[in-house]
């Protein structure tokens, strides 16, 4: 176990925040959701073993500060219960689980690490309780998100926050091309840290003959880092039709744009068409806002312009198009992702019920890599729990406000994280995943002006 040399200025940070200043540890907790590529602590060895992300450090000693004064105040209300409840459930079917790998004891093998040809005996290891433990931990920050968010002012401010932390995921990322195009070094020692093996994504090339540069910046790799900005865009793009602006309707403008932009030049196979989905469900939401005629006229508008953008798009960026989403079918990243979605399903066919137990088996999707692990049984309250979610935020009696901005754009955000998610694999490890589900979670606010838990989180906002 090593303390990063970053780490040693975030342990600082922490205890500042804990002792002096919990505003400020909340701040710092959601401002570094996306650094995944950064650690506080390494653990194991380099390439092989784990890290202590930022959000991990500094989160759990914000959640030790922030139930330690409102613990006695803290309740649910019983129509998100009804979601929390599928959600407890998953974490504990998970837990569950971890009794098959006792059983199986190597009679079955798995693929285990993700690469490919590569199997093993599934037996239980520390990457068992491990990864239960990231789940845990995950799910308990979300909860505890959802209890702090539950006041307007409060929610508000951590989207503002986690926005100014895109713009420097951004501007660090622009940091990260430059260096590999102007020759100078890129100083990977103080983002880029992680001993994990996934977390190498900076200065990678999309392919040998294009020469073309990738973007991780803080990030494990590309489609890690697509993920955690575009989470983001549904805020601003329902902002600017309900006029609720981060900074102003210009800067957001100029904001979406970037965002997109960036997302597109960090040649993520995974943000280009989770980009493409989420275009798509805020379209299905915007023209639900329109009356008869003028989703008529807005249908026939799509109807004729969309597939001249798509042929024009397509030859002015062939080469981009094709390196990103077609040249990756036939590459060995391919075959490997592949080959352990196909073995991690015969997994799931021996082991229907409750899976192969949790971390035992990898898979880059979503679901696959859920049936696997914790079978029928895990995958069914998850779907529950996604259901009853978005059931809660369309539902007009518990909408946050009326002109449902925050609804909209928690649900598309949710549902975009997913898409992602299920071509890509679970990120259940990284704390903007929990960030949205967490937030999700707040179907109303409270009113601000009873209760002394609502009182003290809105003395938190002010300080």
């Amino acid at each position: 176990m090593s303390i990063t040399i970053t780490g040693y200025i975030f342990i600082l940070l922490t205890f500042y925040g804990l002792f002096f200043n919990p505003k400020r540890l909340y701040e710092l907790t959601i401002f570094f959701l996306p650094f995944s590529a950064t650690a506080v602590i390494n653990i194991g060895l380099p390439g092989e073993g784990s890290a202590i992300q930022p959000y991990m450090f500094m989160g759990f000693f914000w959640m030790l500060s922030f139930y330690f004064s409102n613990a006695k105040n803290l309740k649910l209300d019983s129509i998100e219960f009804k979601s929390i409840r599928y959600l407890l459930l998953f974490v504990f079917t998970a837990l569950v689980s971890l009794i098959m790998p006792l059983y199986i004891s190597g009679t079955e093998y798995g693929n285990i690490t993700g690469k490919l040809g590569e199997y093993l005996p599934i037996t239980f290891t520390s990457k068992n309780v491990t990864q239960y433990l990231y789940l845990l931990y995950g799910v308990l920050f979300a909860l505890t998100l959802y209890f702090k968010n539950k006041v307007q002012a409060n929610f508000e401010r951590t989207i503002k926050i986690y926005s100014n932390a895109i713009i420097f995921v951004i501007a660090w990322g622009l940091l990260e091309l430059s260096s590999n195009y102007l020759g100078f070094k890129y100083p990977s020692i103080i983002f880029n840290n992680s001993y994990s093996s996934s977390a190498g994504g900076f200065g990678a090339i999309l392919d040998e003959e294009s020469g073309i540069r990738r973007i991780a910046s803080v990030a494990v790799e590309a489609s890690i880092l697509t993920q955690s900005v575009i989470i983001l865009l549904p805020f601003l793009i329902f902002g600017q039709l309900n006029k609720k602006y981060f900074y102003s309707r210009g800067k957001d403008l100029i904001y979406i744009l970037i965002i997109i932009l960036f997302i597109l030049r960090s040649t993520s196979t995974t943000g280009l068409v989770g980009l493409i989905f989420l275009c798509f469900v805020c379209s299905l939401f915007y023209l639900k806002m329109l009356n008869k005629s003028q989703k008529i006229n807005m249908v026939l508008k799509i109807a004729v312009i969309l597939p001249i953008f798509i042929v024009g798009i397509y030859f002015l960026f062939y080469n981009y198009i094709t390196n990103v989403l077609f040249s990756k079918g036939n590459s060995y990243s391919a075959l490997e992702r592949s080959e352990a979605i196909i073995g991690a399903w015969q997994n799931f066919k021996h082991y229907p019920l409750l899976g192969t137990g949790w971390g035992s088996v990898s898979s880059f999707d979503l679901f696959v890599r859920i049936l696997s692990n914790v079978g029928i049984t895990g995958v069914l309250f998850f779907i529950m729990f996604i259901i009853t979610n978005v059931k809660n935020q369309l539902s007009s009696k518990h909408k946050l406000i009326p002109n449902s901005y925050y609804s909209n754009s928690l649900i598309t955000s949710l549902v975009a994280l997913l898409f992602t998610n299920a071509i890509s694999g679970f990120s259940f490890t990284f704390g903007y995943f929990w960030l949205i589900i967490g937030l999700s979670l707040v179907s109303k606010f409270k009113d601000n002006s009873v209760s002394n838990y609502q009182s003290g989180l809105l003395a938190d906002v002010r300080n």
